[in-house]
């Protein structure tokens, strides 16, 4: 993906803007729907119709913004961690948790008020579980590189390290892995949360040099 860091920072503003856009969009959208079926609900003839059709009016507004507004939140946080770490597998994965996440929320929403609450709670806990499963390894090792990123327990292109039976100086730390640059110039990638389950040894001049 040939994207600079200065572009994708301009497209996490114009998804910012589109989902502030989609959400007014919604709120002037259903309130004109609203006042058009209060208003064919007056007329005797149509107004068990109404009834009958109104919750399923409001159900397909909000899949159909609701749908809209994820995508774009998705995009936003793709083009976000991209401006930040130019991983590309980092954002894209990132990206599909959110968008994962969003569409279990909107389908909880959308049952909650069909059927009520009970049933959106039942199948809350199932989405939470099955959505948690599928992500739960990206998302401890994104959890892992912010930390590391957070408290930068070695310096880069400075440090020789030991870690998970491999040593060389640290490249590059981004979301998910930390890169290690070996003597005859292999780059290792290691997953952040097992460099966190695991010893690092940081070389010191002297032990280098001996």
């Amino acid at each position: 993906m040939a994207l600079s860091r200065e572009e994708a920072s301009r497209r996490v503003r114009g998804e910012l803007v589109a989902i502030a856009v989609l959400v007014i969009l919604y709120i002037i959208v259903g309130a004109l729907v609203s006042l058009l079926l209060f208003n064919l609900a007056t007329i005797e003839a149509l107004a068990p119709t109404v009834s009958a059709v109104e919750p399923y009016v409001g159900i397909l507004l909000l899949l159909i913004f609701g749908y809209l507004i994820i995508v774009r939140a998705s995009r936003a946080a793709f083009y976000s961690i991209y401006a930040r770490s130019e991983d590309l597998a980092t954002a894209a994965a990132v990206r599909n948790a959110i968008f994962l996440l969003g569409i279990g929320a909107l389908v909880v929403i959308i049952i909650g008020g069909a059927v009520g609450g009970t049933a959106a709670l039942a199948l809350a806990g199932f989405l939470a579980v099955a959505i948690g499963f599928a992500t739960q390894q990206v998302l401890s090792q994104v959890l892992a590189g912010f930390f590391l990123v957070i408290i930068r327990p070695f310096k880069l292109l400075v440090d020789r390290v030991i870690v998970a039976g491999e040593e060389g100086y640290v490249q590059e730390i981004n979301i998910v892995y930390t890169r290690l640059t070996k003597d005859d110039k292999t780059v290792v990638l290691i997953p952040n949360n097992a460099l966190l389950g695991s010893k690092v040894y940081i070389l010191t001049e002297k032990e280098k040099k001996g």
